[in-house]
Parts: C-alpha cells; sequence; structure tokens
C-alpha cells in the first residue's frame, strides 16, 4: 500500500520520515520546489505546491492507499492559520474522495478541547471548546474528513489529538520557557535547560512510531 505524508518537512512527520525507509510507496508532499528538491537527493519521492490549491496532488500515481496529513500552520496570523489549515485539509479530503483513497489519518491536537483541568484529563468524549486560531482549525479539519467518511468516500478516518510534542530542537514549551528565564540561584550555578527538549506530554519519536505501526 502507497501512503502521501502532508507536511512531510513538518518536526512530527519528519520523525515518522526517520522510521520509514526510501521505498517506491511512500510520496511526501511539501510547499516549496527547494524543500522538494532536497528531500529528492535523498531520495524520497515527493511532490509540491500550495495546498490550499491542491497544488501537487494531481501529480501523485494512483494506488495510494493511506494519508496522512500533517501539513499545518501553528503559529502567525490568526487568518492565516485559519485559511491554510482549514482550505489545505479540504483539498486533502476533496483529492481522496475523487481518488477512493480510502484510509486518512488527520494530525489534529488537543487544542481543540480548550482550557483543561489538573482534575480531569482530556477525554475523546469531551465535548471540544477550542479557544485559538489553531484548535479551531484543527476541528473543523477534523469535521471535513468526517463529513468525508459518511458520505462513504473515505472508508477510515482516524483524527489523532496528540499533546504538545518534544523533541531534539524544539526549544519551546513552559518548562524550557521557565528553566530560560529563571533568575541563577547563585552566579556560579546558574539554572539552564537540562536538554533541548521542549517541555510536554508527549515525545515526536514516540508519536511518529505510532503513525509507522499503524500504516
Amino acid at each position: 500500500m502507497s501512503i502521501l505524508i502532508t507536511g512531510a518537512n513538518g518536526y512530527i512527520a519528519s520523525r515518522l520520515l526517520a522510521t520509514l525507509t526510501h521505498a517506491a510507496d511512500v510520496f511526501l508532499h511539501v510547499r516549496s520546489a527547494e524543500s522538494a528538491q532536497a528531500f529528492r537527493i535523498e531520495g524520497w519521492n515527493v511532490v509540491a505546491g500550495d495546498l490550499m490549491r491542491g497544488e501537487g496532488l494531481t501529480d501523485l500515481p494512483a494506488g495510494i492507499g493511506c494519508v496522512l496529513h500533517a501539513a499545518a500552520l501553528f503559529r502567525g496570523d490568526a487568518n492565516r492559520i485559519l485559511k491554510n489549515n482549514i482550505l489545505s485539509t479540504f483539498e486533502v479530503a476533496r483529492f481522496m474522495e475523487t481518488r477512493r483513497i480510502p484510509a486518512a489519518v488527520f494530525l489534529s491536537s488537543a487544542t481543540v478541547y480548550g482550557e483543561t483541568s489538573f482534575e480531569h484529563s482530556a477525554a475523546e468524549t469531551d465535548t471540544p471548546n477550542p479557544l485559538t486560531p489553531y484548535g479551531i482549525s484543527k476541528l473543523i479539519g477534523e469535521f471535513i474528513f468526517q463529513e468525508a467518511h459518511a458520505r462513504g468516500n473515505i472508508r477510515s478516518a482516524m483524527m489523532v489529538r496528540c499533546a504538545n510534542v518534544y523533541g531534539p530542537g524544539l526549544a519551546k514549551g513552559m518548562v524550557y520557557d521557565l528553566a530560560k528565564s529563571s533568575k541563577p540561584i547563585t552566579e556560579k550555578h546558574p539554572i539552564k535547560p537540562l536538554s533541548p527538549y521542549a517541555a510536554s506530554k508527549l515525545a515526536a519519536e514516540n508519536l511518529a512510531e505510532s503513525f509507522y505501526q499503524f500504516a
């Protein structure tokens, strides 16, 4: 079965690629021609273009059986986040319906829950209440895939509401920021971030491995 991964140069998708081989049945989608060329040099099958317009998708061969949609904007202007993430997801779902691709894995986010308390961990049965443009865009993305599934054109649609992830090179997160901004206890022994790992709940490599096992 061939697999398409969107947002292949993103933080999580790039971790997934580390678990895969440069096989003929793995295809990548990235935005820029420069990124595409870099992946081709490494031996990957890759297409490029603006996913909001569906660019690059029609260049893919027939026979794809699963799409991991990981492309998304996380930071920046609210309108840009909403436009990019919603339109991109719509185009991916439409492409899947047209090609009759049976399985979708959508990288959503725990931000669809909004605020959670320490007394209650977010659960799948909780009512979504996104408070950020990113969370709103992810919830709408879930609806897009759910509707395609309800129409019978996508047999399986998995929504992965992952928490923030940490991993090498991701210098952000609450604990990292706290350690970085703390005043030194003494001049001789200042408080420093213990590692380049961001503070969060889920290791990027563990999440990538779960996607690999599913695919």
